[in-house]
């Protein structure tokens, strides 16, 4: 879902997810398609050079667990950064300081429909469901059967949820256009400048029409 979509993106903290049907791994795979995503689990003896490596290169990393976490990884989920005298944001692992890079995202994910999770790791990530209902699972095979019965309706699908993917995120990354705008100039700043008044009217009149085109993109689908 849309809602979902956001809580992956926005998020205060890392996500775990609840991923019985593999929905979660495909969409991460299509949000994070400019650069290779890095597929680990908890239990892999490479987890740790896995994940400095993503952290340095500035990349997505999932790690598959079970229902917990451990302990090692709690100074990266709890976002314990440290800035090095050279203007460099780390974050330490025992004795060793890993830079993080921008653009680097962890995602946590259990395949399990009803993972035991502590109260004290929920309270540490952004827990987002992706199990599907009864009626989704209904609408997947119904989708799997459009596929194979009738492949240019299925291709018309795929365009209309592309559509829609394309038209949240340019959403999302206009909005923060215009609150990076807004903190960096400073309102007084923006209200006596015409540019940035200007760019700020521009960016909204985008946003809304994206609104519009999300909308559209649901109703067909």
């Amino acid at each position: 879902s849309i809602e979902n979509a956001n809580l992956l993106r926005e998020g205060p903290r890392w996500p775990l997810i609840i991923d019985p049907q593999q929905q979660a791994r495909r969409y991460i795979a299509t949000l994070e398609q400019e650069s290779p995503v890095t597929f680990v689990t908890l239990e892999s003896a490479e987890l740790p050079a896995r994940l400095f490596a993503a952290m340095e290169a500035g990349r997505a990393i999932v790690v598959e667990i079970v229902d917990s976490v451990d302990h090692y990884l709690n100074p990266l989920l709890l976002r314990q950064t440290v800035t090095t005298t050279n203007g460099l944001l780390c974050i330490r692992f025992g004795d060793r300081a890993v830079k993080m890079s921008p653009g680097f995202k962890l995602y946590l994910l259990t395949s399990r429909s009803h993972p035991k999770l502590s109260a004290d790791l929920c309270s540490k990530v952004n827990v987002v469901d992706f199990s599907l209902s009864a009626a989704a699972v209904e609408e997947h095979v119904l989708s799997a059967l459009l596929r194979s019965e009738r492949p240019e309706l299925a291709e018309t699908e795929n365009e209309v949820h592309q559509a829609i993917f394309e038209s949240e995120k340019e959403k999302v990354q206009t909005e923060s256009q215009i609150k990076k705008c807004l903190s960096q100039t400073g309102t007084e700043a923006v209200t006596n400048s015409t540019t940035a008044v200007d760019a700020i009217v521009l960016a909204r009149r985008a946003v809304q029409e994206l609104s519009s085109r999300l909308i559209m993109g649901q109703q067909t689908e």
